[in-house]
């Protein structure tokens, strides 16, 4: 019951606190705590529970590397052309995570090589999937209930999401612990009713979280087995809100000291970037 209450719970409070911070702090700092691997640590503690340590441990090593097709639904969705419309743009990028993870499952990379491949893939997202974008302050056309609506989809989509995980052996319960849950509707939504640059911010500063989510999937995989359970999720919850201090610290630094986001004056008062 505890477990049910959590995937009912947990993803569609982090959709609606993120779609607020996006909205407070702009779609950067959003994107960065979007970041956050706030369905996917579920998963690898319930597998943990439910079956033992070291078949979460595989899964959450896959993880690691399945985040890659996570980039990929990100990428895609900004790059869609207008005509996709925000159903299209969601719906190939699952083909394309779906494609790649079907492909992580026939590697056997070790924890170290999956963690560089997918930190190769995210700084290639931001250098060449999803080129900097400027502020844009054009308003945004949202429906009404549109919180409520992000809540009720996240939640739909968590409930499918973790009982297929569950029901599946390691491979597949790790290449789907990451899947777009969280991002497609952040980015669904985005896509629907905010001006494009605005969506672009939003999924570009969610690549720069991806790397405090790789940190937490390469710590329960490090650590799960030879620690137990409760040592390995607290490491790898304290290694990626260290990350994530970091990223928004990032965020916080004068102009010029980051390309990939702006300070936090900026987002506050709307104001274009200085350039470097």
């Amino acid at each position: 019951m505890a477990v049910l209450l959590c995937k009912l719970a947990l993803a569609p409070t982090f959709v609606v606190l993120v779609s607020v911070i996006a909205r407070r702090f702009g779609p950067r700092i959003g994107g960065v705590v979007g970041g956050l691997p706030v369905v996917a640590g579920p998963i690898l503690l319930v597998l943990a529970l439910q079956r033992d340590d070291a078949f979460a441990a595989e899964a959450a090593r896959l993880s690691v590397l399945a985040l890659a097709g996570l980039s990929a639904f990100v990428v895609i969705a900004a790059r869609a052309p207008a005509a996709w419309h925000a159903c299209g743009a969601v719906l190939v990028g699952w083909a394309a995570f779906l494609a790649i993870g079907a492909l992580v499952t026939m590697l056997d990379l070790p924890l170290a090589a999956a963690a560089i491949a997918s930190a190769a893939v995210f700084a290639a997202g931001l250098h060449w999937g999803i080129p900097a974008v400027p502020h844009v302050t054009s308003a945004a056309s949202r429906p009404p209930h549109d919180l409520l609506l992000r809540a009720v989809t996240a939640m739909v989509m968590v409930v499918a999401v973790t009982s297929a995980s569950g029901a599946l052996g390691p491979a597949w319960s790790g290449v789907l612990a990451p899947f777009p849950t969280v991002t497609s509707v952040l980015a669904g939504f985005s896509l629907a009713h905010d001006p494009r640059p605005t969506t672009q911010r939003l999924l570009r500063s969610m690549l720069i979280g991806f790397f405090s989510f790789a940190a937490f999937l390469a710590t329960i995989a490090a650590t799960l087995e030879p620690w137990g359970t409760v040592p390995a999720f607290l490491a790898a919850l304290a290694v990626t809100a260290a990350m994530q201090a970091v990223m928004l610290a990032v965020a916080a630094r004068p102009s010029g000291a980051t390309e990939a986001l702006p300070t936090v004056a900026e987002e506050f008062s709307g104001a274009p970037r200085r350039p470097a």
